[in-house]
């Protein structure tokens, strides 16, 4: 029957996308030439570019695709994606959550990140929620024929399929399993629902959405607690759901850790808005349609039937609706816009999550219990599936009509021009580009290094820098650089010696024209870029960052002053001067060769951020935060090899709880075939 039943959701999702099964369409945009251009455009591809109907959902084409690839290219290298040495003066990856380096769902990706491996997941992660929800549905007792219905209502409902392309179907995919796990585990203790409790909790908190995973914690526990209160409220019960969820937090922590750090050192590119977000009342019909990014929320089909379920089955309902509905109007609470809704700014992690949008998944599980008590009234229950079925492909295919989606475009493969500064820029040179001629995400994914970034959190003192000289911009300075503030001094200072440009663009100020083909973008070389390492003709010394920040807002070039903090005695009495050579980047490490007249201060145009330590020919160095997001050093007279190197702590902590947890799950399947076998026949 399980068999069966996984066949026919694999089938029902094949059947509502047929031209992303088959390969011939995908789900990435890419009518503006697959994240590579703002514009429709037919630069230096043959495809035919259309306007897609598919809406980029979470930025797929220009943000999770180009991620993935860069962090795939991590993988590929032998290293774990702690950092990007390619998005603004270098950020962290992994710690973005974003990225879900290590997620289970997204490994095909991450092992070959191209746009059909990427339908080929997106897929299925829509099979993997709807038979998540089938298996809850039978723990909870709805007969096979109702829970296989409710299942497809709810893993084709458009809450999903509207948001399939984006990262948080990795941990929404996963929420009914995660459910079952927790309900098995409170009526059958044992070795196996423990881990499965555990594995399943760790796998949602490598998913990469937090907000959707702060929503998914709180319902868990909750339902813990339920499941445990019904099941008859015993000790042991309560000890290994409560270690099941403990040892599956553990097992995430190299994940967790890293983004508790990253918050507290980063800006919110929201500006703390998402935890404001709420429905008004004249936008209640967007549980069944909403215009917009959006689209509808449930759709016709699974908000009627479970209206019908709960007007005409509520005495015959499955077990756990009630629960779900509670939790489906505390979603509404905090989701309307209501004086109550402010109540719960006191709730950890809820207060800053559009929980709106990433909640969704509570009302449609709750939606689907009820679904699934009507159709256990269907006078033919075998006939039930196939009604379903149809409904559940026609509404899909109304919402997603199959020739409308994007031509599969290879987004790694780079622009000739692109392909042509990969190969000339110099190591620690970078490449910008006006307006959005080259989202920073992909130039990340090429291997390009780009002063620019985009992303949900930036490093603080990245984006307090931007603010101060980046000509009015916020964090990524994305939409400043035009012809006129591509002249700024902070582009010159980050280390730009390419500029990209529309084709027949006139160069800006100081730049030249570079060559390139007449139907690609226009490169313009920058010979007022600085090296990576300089040394300033002077140096303000400062005590803290907000005094950096005060010292920061003239307008004299940084080559000319620049401003250092907390500075050593070694630093107050550098008086020489240094040239640098980059002698390599790499992902979590970068060396330059470095020629000193006298002891020289070197500021390094390179992330400032916690975990990086110097070393100066092998030996330890102290490094100071300079111009606020970059690295100050004092380097001794002659030639030096100078390295940086990334070693946070809280990865490193985060393995060690991560050991901890695997051991805890194996004591717990080690004692649990003891008890089995002192058994006395």
């Amino acid at each position: 029957m399980r068999t069966r039943a996984a066949l026919l959701v694999a089938l029902v999702v094949v059947v509502s996308f047929p031209t992303i099964a088959t390969m011939r369409r995908t789900f990435a945009p890419n009518g503006a030439v697959a994240g590579q251009m703002a514009q429709p455009s037919r630069l230096a591809y043959p495809y035919t570019v259309q306007e897609p109907t598919t809406i980029d959902a979470g930025a797929f084409s220009w943000f999770f695709e180009p991620m993935t690839a860069t962090a795939h290219r991590a993988w590929s290298e032998g290293t774990i994606p702690l950092w990007n040495p390619y998005a603004g003066l270098g950020m962290p990856l992994a710690a973005n959550a974003q990225s879900a380096v290590a997620s289970p769902l997204q490994l095909p990706v991450l092992i070959h990140p191209e746009q059909r491996t990427w339908n080929a997941v997106i897929l299925l992660r829509l099979a993997v929620g709807a038979l998540g929800c089938l298996v809850l549905l039978r723990l909870l007792g709805a007969p096979a024929t109702a829970a296989t219905g409710a299942a497809l209502l709810y893993g084709l409902a458009p809450t999903f399929t509207r948001w399939a392309p984006q990262v948080s179907m990795n941990v929404e995919a996963l929420a009914p399993w995660l459910l079952a796990a927790i309900l098995l585990l409170a009526r059958r203790p044992g070795a196996l629902p423990f881990a499965a409790v555990a594995g399943l909790t760790a796998a949602a908190g490598y998913g990469g959405q937090p907000e959707a995973l702060v929503c998914l914690a709180y319902l868990a526990t909750a339902w813990a607690a339920w499941c445990w209160w019904r099941d008859g409220r015993t000790r042991r019960t309560l000890l290994n759901l409560a270690g099941a969820g403990l040892c599956g937090a553990l097992l995430a922590a190299p994940q967790l850790l890293l983004l508790a750090e990253y918050v507290l050192h980063a800006t919110d590119s929201h500006a703390g808005g998402l935890g404001a977000t709420r429905l008004a009342f004249s936008d209640l019909d967007s549980i069944v349609r909403r215009d917009g990014l959006q689209g509808e929320l449930l759709g016709w089909p699974l908000a009627l039937i479970a209206l019908l379920g709960a007007i005409t089955a509520w005495r015959s309902r499955i077990g756990g609706t009630s629960f779900l509905l509670a939790a489906a109007g505390i979603w509404a609470l905090r989701s309307l816009d209501t004086p109550i809704a402010a109540a719960f700014e006191i709730v950890p992690g809820v207060a800053d999550s559009n929980v709106p949008r990433y909640g969704q998944f509570i009302l449609a599980l709750a939606a689907a219990l009820l679904a699934a008590a009507a159709l256990t009234r269907v006078p033919r229950p075998l006939l039930a599936v196939p009604v379903v079925i149809a409904i559940v492909v026609g509404q899909v295919w109304l919402l997603h009509p199959p020739r409308q989606f994007a031509i599969p475009v290879d987004a790694s493969r780079p622009l000739p021009s692109l392909a042509a500064a990969r190969v000339t820029l110099t190591p620690g040179g970078r490449l910008a580009a006006i307006g959005r001629n080259v989202r920073p995400q992909l130039a990340s994914a090429l291997g390009i290094a780009d002063p620019r970034a985009e992303d949900a959190l930036y490093p603080r003192r990245y984006a307090r820098l931007v603010a101060l000289r980046g000509g009015g911009a916020r964090f990524g300075f994305l939409g400043a650089l035009d012809p006129q503030t591509a002249t700024l001094d902070l582009v010159d200072a980050t280390g730009v010696r390419l500029l990209a440009a529309s084709p027949g663009s006139s160069p800006p100020a100081g730049f030249t024209p570079a060559p390139t083909r007449p139907d690609d973008l226009a490169l313009f070389a920058n010979a007022e870029a600085y090296p990576r390492g300089f040394t300033p003709a002077a140096v303000v010394f400062v005590a803290s960052e907000d005094a950096a920040a005060a010292a920061l807002r003239g307008n004299e070039r940084l080559r000319e002053r620049s401003v250092v903090e907390r500075p050593t005695a070694a630093m107050r009495a550098a008086r020489g001067s240094a040239t640098a050579d980059v002698v390599a980047t790499g992902w979590d490490r970068e060396r330059l060769r470095v020629h000193a007249d006298g002891d020289a201060l070197l500021i390094v145009s390179s992330q400032w951020f916690p975990g990086w330590r110097a070393r100066i020919d092998g030996a330890p160095a102290e490094m100071r935060p300079a111009n606020l997001a970059m690295r100050a050093v004092v380097v001794p007279d002659g030639e030096h090899d100078l390295e940086f190197v990334y070693e946070p702590g809280s990865f490193r902590a985060g393995l060690a709880l991560g050991a901890l947890g695997l051991a805890v799950i194996g004591a717990r399947a080690l004692l649990s075939r003891r008890r089995r076998s002192t058994v006395v026949p």
